[in-house]
């Protein structure tokens, strides 16, 4: 009964499934590939894809395409939107489309130039197949009509033209394309050192030398017709057709025999696989086994994936990966050493038990049917049927011993099962004590135990006894929680995981335990769920623990300590299923993100996704287990991924990273549109300039690493606006909105799928110029502004306070005009009183002279008088004169040293006569003991000075009355300059002034008389 079951259960439950071991990604137009058909592929030395279609040339970046197609009323774009062939030399691209024209595109500036093939020249037919460079840098085309027999033509580049083409795209126009005689022709191929052209006609094949043009016949053997020449890395030709393969080295021949037919050959890889389509499919088989073996068949393939479509072209780019171009379906990309990935049970979701036997079969054990691969084996872990056999008993878990023994847990509604599978095959069923209602899980020991804890219970299986021990958790758990996982420690303590956290089963030393629960709520979790339990290989005290929701959490078991490990510290995602280690001491753990690859001696992490080809990012709780030979297996949401863990080495193809894209305020910038910005593409440009008003810029950037293009990543900054690069990203692009007027370098680094970086950038340098009122000529303009405003301004100010100073002087000299009239009419006055005394005195002695006798001593006395009277008469006149001195600044002080004592008394001398004429006495007093007082002083101002003063006083005295001058040599401190000054008092009886009118005048005169002694002048009058 147990063996037909079985066999229902593999009949009606196992599909026909299929093992994949290459992620062939397929880009058609949903992905942005203009159209399906697609004849010719190439990648150019920057490393772009430019892919040839009915619909236009188009560039694939891995992100992005780039289309280029052919606008009327642009004579700069493509001749027509057919592309037939393509071709590479260096900043240029040769394009065959279809109106019969070789369009030669410059790729900095975006421009087509065209040459006509059929107008005015020999060749008849717009089709070119094939564009050859040969040796001497000539284009030779293999052209015909697209059904029938083609032509070869060559095209002769004079020297110089390729530099001088973008600058001079008249040069185009000397070029003559040269029909080249031959038989009608099916292919050709152009040998390594490019100076020959194999091609096959009708009845032989032929080697055309570049050079000479001279043809010689190949023959291949009798019967046999070559097609599809392709030529090797060696130099070797190689055609197929049905089911015959041929190799031609250059003098022999070996041909093959295939058991398939080869509906197309496109040629060679450079990792020496011929490829091959048949029946639908892609077939790389490696050249060391076709030259090894008799006939050749699929099984001897490399690797192989379906291709219902016409292959039209190929192309192995930098990585390794190949590109498949069809015949409307667009293009199958594979890279056939990356990622070597199985999926199985795809369209399935794997969240039951896994597990692999030692004949190769592949099982997975879901609640209503069991999954075998291959799909024709029959599985030694057979489903287990109850009293009800038309139910498989489900929630299936599986561990197996040191003994290779496979011990299966299977629970149903009423009674459960512990299943032991022998390496060759026989089976043993026992019955699990008790009722077990929620499916637990189970592990074996070194010991003999097999462990199961279900439903509050740990059940104790001895395996050599046969024998079952319960223990109950019913003291522990205050739920009955779903177990997830164990594990034995060296200690003999068992570690539960269950939902509702981590339980330490102890041994009490009593066939008993002490148990200890650690959750959240001690501190010990960072989740109650606990998924997966693994004791580390390399280090036995070391419990590692995967949660649902905390990350990993690491248990020294010496110590007890926990340690924590989730999305704070670079994991990809707190949720974790389940863990498995490899022979390198790394941790493979299934989440939601992915399969994380955790290495505890570094720390690195390493996330991979269904990009690397896993069957999706989402895993499931149980399906996990070692695979043969050292593989791993996880189960998901869309199957089985069994893999080897070396296969997810890095990939050591570093990205070349270009600038791709330009936006200047959310809209693109093309190379000579009107914004002016770009003068060629940016991806040939080290600089940019942009106005203040483009100062708001998107630049997009891509990785030209096309393995896994979704997983390539950038970092980025920009110098002059930021200190730190930004964070790795898989975003291709960066934006800033209002840049300061300044210079910036903006740097862009990628790492390819693997975070293998590139450590040289691309690099732009980025001008924002300021705005017109900002630049140097504003600056220049606005000091000049306001150096003329200033100017201006202090010539204003300038010219007020001239025009001040001169009113002002205007003014003083008015005054000066006025004092100096009032000075002149007071000068006047005086001097006309002063003239009338010694006029009165001299026409007085004239009366006396008259009434006297001559000779007397009378008369004498009265004619020395009168001199007298004249002199006084002549001092007033030099006075006068002085004054005109003195209005121009020419009076002098002619000083002499001497006695002034003595002049002093000399002054006074003169003034005797009119002070006797009047009645009244002077008298000259000195305190100097020894009679004389030496110093500096002019005689002529000194005695203006002194007689001035005693006329005054003589005048204003009356008769009897008195006059005074007083000299005295005194020692003071208001002179700081001096240590002594003299000073001359003029006092008289007069009727004076009051005290206040009476002010002191004070003459200082400015050289010394003696020891630095200056002179003061005082005038008291009114006393008594």
């Amino acid at each position: 009964m147990l063996r037909v079951f079985t066999l229902i259960c593999i009949v009606f439950f196992v599909p026909v499934l299929h093992a994949q071991s290459l992620r062939v990604e397929n880009i058609s137009i949903k992905e942005g590939l203009s159209q399906g058909y697609v004849p010719d592929l190439l990648q150019d030395r920057e490393g772009f894809i430019w892919i040839g279609t009915k619909n236009g040339l188009n560039r694939y970046d891995g992100r992005e395409f780039l289309q280029f197609t052919h606008v009327p009323e642009d004579s700069n774009s493509m001749s027509d939107d057919q592309v037939w062939a393509l071709k590479e030399h260096g900043d240029f691209l040769l394009i065959a489309t279809g109106a019969g024209v070789l369009d030669f595109f410059h790729k900095k500036s975006r421009r087509f130039f065209h040459l006509p093939l059929i107008a005015g020249n020999t060749l008849n037919a717009p089709y070119t197949s094939k564009i050859f460079l040969d040796a001497q840098q000539h284009i030779w085309l293999v052209t015909g009509e697209f059904s029938s027999l083609r032509q070869i033509c060559v095209i002769r580049i004079p020297e110089g033209f390729w530099e001088q083409l973008a600058s001079n795209p008249e040069r185009i126009n000397s070029l003559k394309p040269e029909f080249i005689p031959t038989e009608k022709m099916y292919s050709a191929v152009m040998s390594k050192d490019r100076n020959t052209l194999f091609f096959n006609a009708e009845n032989a094949c032929y080697a055309l030398d570049a050079r000479s043009l001279q043809q010689t016949p190949i023959n291949w053997p009798a019967g046999t017709r070559p097609i599809n020449l392709h030529i090797d890395a060696e130099d070797k030709i190689w055609c197929a057709l049905g089911t015959w393969m041929s190799c031609f080295d250059g003098n022999t021949y070996q041909d093959f025999v295939l058991d398939f037919p080869a509906e197309q050959f496109e040629g060679v890889l450079r990792s020496n696989h011929a490829l091959l389509a048949s029946s639908g499919e892609l077939v790389a088989i490696p050249i060391s086994k076709i030259r090894s073996a008799g006939k050749l068949s699929k099984s001897m393939a490399d690797w192989k994936i379906p291709c219902p479509d016409a292959m039209l072209c190929k192309l192995e780019d930098s990585s390794g990966n190949v590109w498949v171009g069809q015949n409307g379906k667009g293009i199958l990309k594979v890279n056939p050493g990356f990622r070597r990935v199985q999926h199985l049970f795809a369209g399935n979701s794997v969240y039951g038990a896994v597990f692999s036997e030692s004949n190769g079969v592949v099982s997975a054990v879901l609640p209503t049917k069991m999954l075998v691969y291959p799909a024709n084996a029959s599985s030694n872990a057979e489903p287990i049927a109850r009293q009800n056999t038309s139910k498989v008993l489900g929630h299936w878990r599986h561990n197996t011993d040191k003994s290779g023994n496979q011990w299966l847990l299977a629970a149903g509604n009423a009674r459960s099962q512990l299943v032991k599978t022998v390496p060759n095959g026989t089976q043993k069923i026992f019955e699990i004590p008790g009722s077990i209602q929620i499916p637990g899980n189970l592990t074996t020991d070194d010991d003999g135990f097999v462990w199961l804890a279900s439903d509050l219970h740990l059940f104790q299986f001895d395996t050599r006894t046969e024998s079952w021990k319960t223990h109950s958790l019913k003291s522990v758990f205050s739920i009955n929680p779903e177990i997830f996982c164990l594990q034995k420690t060296p200690d003999g303590t068992l570690w539960i995981g269950t939902q509702a956290g981590l339980l330490e089963a102890k041994p009490d030393g009593k066939d008993g335990f002490y148990y200890t629960l650690h959750t959240v709520e001690t501190g010990k979790l960072r989740h109650n769920a606990v998924s997966s339990l693994l004791l580390d290989p390399q280090n036995p005290q070391v419990l590692w623990i995967a949660t649902k929701g905390g990350g990993l959490a690491r248990l020294d078991l010496s110590t007890r300590q926990f340690s924590h490990f989730y999305s704070r510290d670079g994991l990809p995602n707190d949720v974790l299923y389940g863990i498995l280690p490899d022979t390198q001491g790394n941790l493979w753990m299934s989440s939601n993100k992915g399969i994380i690859r955790y290495t505890p001696a570094t720390g690195a992490i390493r996330n991979f996704t269904e990009a690397d080809g896993l069957q999706s990012d989402e895993f499931n709780t149980w399906a996990y287990a070692p695979g043969p030979n050292g593989t791993l297996m996880f189960g998901g949401i869309n199957g089985l991924n069994i893999f080897s863990p070396e296969s997810f080495g890095d990939n050591p193809h570093l990205p070349a990273v270009f600038l791709t894209g330009l936006s200047i305020n959310n809209k693109p910038v093309g190379v000579g549109d009107s914004t002016g910005v770009l003068s060629q593409a940016i991806e040939f440009l080290g600089n940019i300039r942009l106005s203040f008003e483009q100062r708001s810029i998107t630049l997009s950037f891509a990785a030209l690493e096309f393995t896994t293009t979704a997983k390539n990543r950038f970092r980025w900054i920009l110098e002059g606006a930021e200190t730190s690069w930004h964070p790795e990203t898989r975003e291709g692009s960066a934006t800033y909105l209002n840049l300061q007027p300044g210079s910036y370098t903006f740097k862009v680094m990628a790492a390819n799928g693997d975070g293998v970086w590139n450590p040289t950038p691309a690099i732009l340098k980025i001008k924002v110029l300021p705005p017109w009122y900002r630049t140097v000529w504003a600056y220049l303009m606005y000091v000049a502004m306001i150096g003329g405003l200033i100017y201006g301004y202090l010539r204003f100010r300038l010219a007020q306070l001239r025009l001040q100073q001169e009113l002002e002087l205007e003014h003083l000299n008015a005054e000066r005009l006025t004092e100096l009239d009032k000075f002149k009419s007071r000068v006047f006055t005086n001097v006309s009183h002063e003239f009338r005394t010694p006029l009165t005195v001299i026409l007085g002695m004239a009366e006396q002279l008259e009434n006297q006798p001559a000779g007397s001593g009378q008369a004498q006395s009265a004619v020395t008088l009168i001199k007298r009277s004249g002199q006084n008469l002549l001092r007033l006149i030099n006075q006068i004169l002085d004054l005109a001195k003195l209005e121009n600044n020419a009076l002098k002080i002619n000083y002499v040293q001497g006695d002034v004592l003595a002049f002093v008394r000399y002054a006074a001398e003169s003034m005797h006569s009119l002070a006797s004429m009047k009645n009244v006495l002077l008298r000259v007093e000195s305190n100097v003991a020894e009679g004389k007082i030496v110093m500096d002083y002019d005689p002529e101002r000194l005695l203006h000075i002194l007689h001035n003063l005693l006329s005054n006083a003589l005048k204003f005295t009356q008769p009897g009355g008195r006059v005074s001058l007083r000299l005295r040599v005194e020692l003071s401190e208001s002179f700081k300059l001096s240590e002594s000054w003299m000073r001359i008092t003029v006092s008289d009886t007069g009727a004076g002034i009051p005290p206040i009118n009476c002010p002191i005048f004070l003459i200082v005169f400015s050289r010394p008389i003696i020891s630095r002694m200056p002179v003061w002048v005082d005038l008291e009058s009114g006393f008594r």
